[in-house]
């Protein structure tokens, strides 16, 4: 995506309120997609990735896209991640991963502690 491209939100809009993106900046330098991890950088770029779809946050989707491309993951990944389950593209670690990484995700839609339905 362009630069010069500015994508406006209903949940957020950086352009109002600086210091909330320089929390945000400042997480993602701690914790988030520029952050030094012990985690493979591709595989923890497809995770983040994952979990902005399935919480479908425009902010976020703009974000990880955008470092989806820059740390390299092949665009095929990248186009099929929302139905990751049904290739063959991910390798038995990234698909235990993402499985995971679902359902810690959607926790709030299970209606049983500890059971996702």
């Amino acid at each position: 995506m362009s630069d010069d491209v500015q994508i406006h939100t209903a949940r957020l809009d950086a352009t109002a309120n600086a210091e909330l993106m320089a929390l945000a900046k400042a997480s993602a330098a701690a914790f988030g997609y520029t952050a030094e991890l012990a985690l493979n950088q591709q595989l923890a770029q497809l995770l983040r990735l994952r979990v902005a779809q399935i919480n479908n946050c425009a902010y976020c989707l703009n974000v990880h896209y955008g470092a989806a491309r820059k740390a390299g993951i092949q665009q095929e990944k990248i186009d099929l991640l929302t139905a990751w389950w049904e290739t063959k593209l991910f390798s038995e670690p990234e698909r235990a991963a993402l499985q995971y990484t679902e359902a810690l995700t959607r926790a709030a839609d299970s209606t049983r502690a500890g059971r996702l339905l």
